[in-house]
């Protein structure tokens, strides 16, 4: 197929429909004219070309513009496809609603809002993205449109999640402040071929702008990073999927969603924003995408602050609504391991006896270190020390341990009595020696078991001689008593 004379490059990040409002402007042909009699497409609308768009007409415009093919389809929101959601044709996949389903702080039935949510599984329902019959479906930085040597319309300002300019750090804004009119019809009208000015004349990338909340403006970034480069860390955590972040994203935003009568973590999480659940119970009841954009900030940025600094923020949101750490391990069983194993970390802490028992009746929720018995018997007799636990109390409430566990604590509390009872010989003794100045040698847990244990103190240079070693002998009641014999 013949290249046309004149083939302008889309610019970055720009929306298929206006990459073609502007070809038609460089051959001054109104664009319906150019989409009906250059690219064939009868009853064209520009929500149908970014969302959906013929695969003909993408091809037709590799073609014919040199363009690579890839380069045509990012122009749509297909390039989406595989980071936000699975395809925009097919309904959500079963291992995303899995995951929703098992995080959920509130949700003593997990799969509630998913059954109450059927649109979702259809084909015109694809998360994230606005509805096609919904009155407004665009947004803008008032900044970029200002800025940039030729104003178009990105395809990020398609997307529902978002609500600020990564590069600005500013709210987008829906339509224009002088006459209200949507942004839609500014932007994306086959009659209007300006993308700087409103219909009325007001120029848009003059319009006042409200900075982004700390909160909104770090999400914003991780939203940016997870997009262009298909992972993004959060804090403290290993990095995640893109693909998985979203959907951990779209977890939360359910969660604090008011849907049903009665959510107390979601009410609590509200508050701490200054707004009473009552009054916004009515507006967050509706899809998220279907909101407009000041709730969608408001969202945005509550579910950014429980994300940040994880799990702390988290779980300070559980601790005002006394959610136990059983009950909310239960429900967060959707969590991928990047996110789970800090909060079982911080959790363990409370109470480990309990924590512990129902991990391991848990598939899938034990730390990486714990195959290492010994790793973690030091981990859990120091979150009991913290509690100020005894040896008898921790040992009473470890009885419902596996077997190998059991002893390995056994093994831990063991050496610890050694280390006691060495620091207090050694205290004791007359001679210069003090316990931060030996080296001690392995012991012997067998000899233990009889009643008498023997630890070895390196300290030739103490003593003055140079084969000589000084001993360590604990009877069964933990007295130990130091005496010298030479090697």
């Amino acid at each position: 197929m013949a290249r046309w004379p004149l083939h302008p490059p889309p610019l970055e990040d720009e929306l298929l429909s206006s990459w073609i409002v502007r070809l038609a402007v460089t051959y001054h042909v109104a664009p319906f004219t150019f989409c009906r009699e250059a690219l064939a497409l009868q009853h064209p609308t520009p929500r149908t070309l970014d969302h959906q768009p013929p695969p003909a007409l993408l091809t037709r415009l590799a073609d014919v513009t040199g363009c690579p093919i890839a380069r045509v389809v990012a122009t749509t929101l297909q390039r989406y496809e595989g980071c936000l959601f699975g395809a925009i044709t097919a309904p959500v996949p079963a291992a995303m609603l899995a995951m929703m389903q098992g995080i959920g702080p509130d949700r003593s039935c997990a799969t509630h809002w998913t059954r109450a949510r059927k649109p979702w599984r259809g084909a015109d329902a694809t998360p994230w993205l606005f509805p096609p019959q919904q009155a407004v479906t665009l947004q803008f930085c008032p900044h970029c449109v200002r800025d940039d040597a030729m104003a178009s319309p990105r395809t990020a300002w398609r997307l529902a999640l978002t609500t600020a300019c990564p590069k600005h750090r500013v709210l987008l804004r829906e339509g224009c402040l002088h006459c209200g009119v949507p942004v839609d019809v500014v932007f994306l009208s086959w009659r209007h071929t300006s993308f700087r000015y409103c219909l009325c004349g007001a120029d848009l990338g003059q319009a006042s702008t409200v900075a982004a909340p700390p909160a909104l403006a770090a999400l914003t970034d991780r939203i940016h990073e997870a997009v262009t480069t298909g992972a993004v860390r959060l804090d403290g955590t290993a990095s995640l999927p893109a693909e998985t972040y979203f959907t951990i994203l779209r977890a939360f935003v359910e969660a604090v969603r008011l849907t049903r009568g009665r959510q107390p973590w979601a009410e609590a999480c509200w508050r701490t924003l200054g707004v009473e659940p009552v009054d916004i119970r009515p507006h967050l009841a509706v899809p998220f995408e279907a909101q407009p954009l000041a709730w969608r900030v408001d969202t945005m940025q509550l579910v950014s602050d429980l994300l940040t600094e994880w799990p702390s923020h988290f779980l300070a949101s559980c601790q005002r609504v006394a959610l136990k750490a059983v009950p909310l391990l239960r429900r967060m069983q959707g969590l991928p391991p990047a996110l789970l194993r800090p909060l079982v970390h911080v959790l363990m802490a409370q109470d480990p006896p309990t924590l512990t028992r129902f991990m391991l009746a848990t598939p899938g929720t034990s730390p990486p270190s714990w195959p290492d018995l010994t790793v973690w018997a030091g981990e859990y007799l120091t979150a009991c020390r913290r509690l100020g636990m005894a040896d008898q109390v921790i040992r009473s409430r470890s009885r419902g341990l596996p077997a190998p566990w059991y002893t390995a604590l056994d093994d831990a509390l063991f050496a610890e009595r050694v280390d006691r009872a060495v620091t207090r010989a050694v205290a004791r003794a007359s001679s210069p020696m003090v316990a931060g100045a030996f080296l001690t040698a392995p012991y012997s847990r067998g000899v233990a078991q009889t009643g008498v244990c023997t630890r070895l103190l390196h300290s030739p240079s103490l003593l003055g001689l140079p084969r000589a070693e000084t001993c360590c002998t604990i009877d069964s009641n933990g007295n130990g008593f130091l005496h010298q014999e030479d090697v």
